[in-house]
């Protein structure tokens, strides 16, 4: 080595790798993440028509997890696979505990962190097919519009439950519980069209009285 390299200033590698930013890309998640309020909010704005996107979504991830299905087939036929949908939501968690328990050393203490209690999914599931299925039926009788509102307004309850869960599990595998937190522009676009919509309907009825 020659002497003068030694007074040489260091200097960085620029042949070395960039080391990968902090966390986990949410397209590789097991599921679909998004803020219990957007669930909320864009459900009752757009007549319930945002929990078709939600399951899609929901079901496109399982798709690239591997199962072998069709999103747009399970998300048309929704009251048929919801339930398939919500359990393995608690056969995700069960795997990602048998993970920990298989890295974990055989002399080490059990882990100090709580499980993650297992969603309710049949009870989820029938509430949600209920409503639903209230609120079509209602939507065909002139006398209840009330009724198919208030199904329609109610049916994301069930959905709101499991993205809790949802994001509970994604946040202990390491996720950015920020991703899909914020309104996108196609969001706020069906904010302000439901806005409309809905302020139509409330004049439409105020005129029948």
């Amino acid at each position: 080595m020659n002497v003068d390299d030694i007074y040489r200033p260091p200097q960085a590698d620029m042949a070395a790798p960039v080391p990968q930013a902090l966390g986990k890309s949410a397209e590789t998640a097991p599921f679909f993440q998004t803020s219990l309020l957007k669930i909320a909010v864009l459900s009752a704005a757009t007549f319930g028509l945002y929990e078709l996107t939600w399951l899609y979504r929901q079901w496109d991830h399982r798709k690239d997890q591997g199962e072998d299905l069709s999103p747009l087939g399970r998300t048309f036929f929704a009251v048929f696979f919801v339930y398939g949908l919500f359990k393995s939501v608690n056969e995700e968690i069960d795997l990602h505990a048998d993970l920990e328990a298989a890295q974990r050393d055989p002399g080490s203490p059990p882990a100090s962190g709580k499980l993650i209690p297992h969603l309710q999914a049949g009870p989820l599931a029938l509430l949600f097919i209920g409503l639903s299925l209230v609120s079509s039926v209602a939507s065909q009788v002139a006398s209840a519009p009330l009724l198919a509102a208030a199904s329609t307004l109610l049916s994301w309850v069930p959905l709101v439950i499991v993205q809790k869960k949802i994001n509970e599990l994604l946040a202990s595998l390491g996720y950015d519980p920020r991703d899909g937190t914020a309104f996108t522009a196609g969001s706020i676009v069906a904010l302000i069209l439901g806005a409309v919509w809905w302020l139509l309907i409330v004049i439409g009825l105020s005129i029948r009285r």
